[in-house]
């Protein structure tokens, strides 16, 4: 069988299919955040909260695209890209231009207001508040620093630099009512009667940007967008914005306290469960073309000699969907039991699939043990660098949990670890009596140990070292 690698592929939402198969239930989030934004005629904004990795981006894509087909405009940041500006100010007066632009163009134009207009006036506050001393410093010479004419003079440069600052601020909000004016619908020439609806900014990787970029980005919104029909939406992680307070305000600072004057509604995006996400990966990898009925365990209907010398000779043959069926099973079973995140699960999930897909025709592949691996590296780093220093039993066994060995699916690693820690010449000759036993008979004292007999029963010298350098070699620990 050619295996070909492969990486996660993520649904890409386009305006015909915004959900695929929605595998992860977020529809539903959509709608009720849509019928939200559908009913908000004042300022409003809402914190979209979603740990790290948990396909935040991807659904603030897909509620984008639901709230355009309702007829509600949306502008779009993307504050990690722009956050080499000084002030987010100009990065969201520039994504309303774009979006001004681009409407202008669908539709004819009918804008009343010149986009450049908006964008002069948030520079000229965006401009450093040290222009003033600036000013002050450029009138002030050395030679006539003490006289009155020189302060005079500074004073004077200090009044035009704020006077054109509020200047600026009330031609901002002008320009900002008349975007939304002009994107809602309400004073586009030709519309009658417009539905009154918002205009939607959405804010993405704000908690990705340097802290003091987003932390201003909050105070921009909250100063200068102060204006009925606009909401907006910031996608959060819920710790990395409250550590850019206080990396900006002293340690000392209540953050979580100092955010919520920015956000009126906090709506927390459900977490889908590992099984869930492992369909996902499932296909995503081209697994269900290597495993089309989806799991060959050695538990799955084995009533007859027949059956489970099959699947005994698949082993031994080495019939790699038995690998891969068996890493499937046990996968969301140890990224639940180490609460792994998506993009944690993601690419846990990829170096499973390069284990499995790197072995020699006829080696002998390890599923249970790679998938215990993979899942540690990105759940519980320092202690798989331990175990991959030192492979032992304990070093295994320690990091189990021995109290909950059915529901976290880890007695088949406890098998597996204990098999392999004792493989001696007594072990080979048992473990080929178990097979033959299986193969000749269909007798099975001990079913849930087969899988390991099963792929043992033809090396002579094996070991946990072994398994683990096979497998740190394909990840940095």
């Amino acid at each position: 069988m050619v295996m070909f690698l492969s990486k996660l592929q993520q649904h890409t939402p386009t305006n015909e299919d915004i959900w695929g198969d929605d595998p992860l239930g977020r529809r539903e989030c959509a709608v009720t955040l849509t019928r939200l934004i559908r009913a908000t005629t004042k300022p409003y904004v809402i914190g979209i909260y979603g740990p790290w990795g948990s396909g935040k981006t991807v659904f603030m894509h897909q509620l984008q695209l639901e709230l355009e087909q309702e007829k509600v405009p949306t502008v779009r940041v993307d504050a990690w890209r722009t956050d080499y500006l000084a002030d987010p100010l100009v990065a969201l007066v520039e994504a309303i231009n774009q979006r001004q632009a681009d409407e202008a163009a669908a539709h004819g134009g009918g804008l009343t207001r010149s986009p450049d207009e908006l964008l002069e006036a948030s520079l000229a506050i965006a401009l450093p508040l040290s222009e003033i001393g600036v000013a002050a410093t450029a009138v002030a010479t050395p030679l006539l620093a003490a006289t009155g004419a020189a302060l005079k003079g500074a004073l004077v440069a200090a009044k035009e630099v704020v006077s054109r600052r509020v200047k600026a601020s009330k031609d901002l909000r002008i320009g900002i009512e008349h975007a939304r004016d002009y994107l809602t619908g309400r004073a586009r020439p030709g519309v009658v009667s417009p539905i009154v609806k918002p205009l939607v900014i959405i804010i993405d990787e704000l908690d990705r940007c340097r802290p003091d970029y987003a932390v201003r980005m909050l105070e921009r919104v909250k100063h200068f967008f102060d204006v009925n029909g606009i909401v907006f939406l910031i996608a959060s992680d819920g710790k990395n914005l409250p550590a850019a307070v206080n990396s900006q305000y002293g340690s000392g600072l209540n953050s979580e306290e100092y955010l919520r004057k920015f956000f009126d509604y906090e709506y927390v995006l459900p977490e889908p469960n590992a099984l869930q996400f492992t369909g996902v990966l499932f296909q995503s990898f081209g697994w269900d073309r290597i495993v089309p009925e989806g799991k060959m365990l050695f538990d799955q209907g084995f009533g007859s000699r027949e059956q489970i010398a099959s699947y005994v000779h698949g082993i031994q043959s080495f019939d790699r969907r038995y690998d891969y069926s068996e890493a499937l099973d046990l996968f969301p079973k140890v990224a639940d039991w180490l609460d792994l995140k998506l993009r944690d699960q993601a690419q846990a999930f990829t170096l499973i699939d390069v284990y499995l897909r790197t072995r020699e025709p006829e080696e002998v592949a390890f599923p249970q043990l790679s998938v215990f691996l993979a899942c540690m590296r990105f759940g519980r780093e320092k202690k798989y660098r331990e175990i991959i220093k030192n492979p032992t039993s304990q070093s295994f066994l320690g990091q189990m949990d021995f109290e909950r060995p059915e529901s976290s699916g880890l007695k088949p690693l406890r098998d597996w670890v204990t098999a392999l820690a004792s493989w001696d010449r007594p072990s080979q000759q048992k473990s080929s009596v178990i097979v033959n036993n299986a193969r000749e008979y269909g007798s099975v004292d001990e079913p849930e140990l087969l899988p390991i007999h099963a792929r043992l029963r033809k090396l002579s010298n094996i070991g946990l070292s072994d398994v683990t350098s096979s497998f740190s070699r394909l990840a940095r620990a």
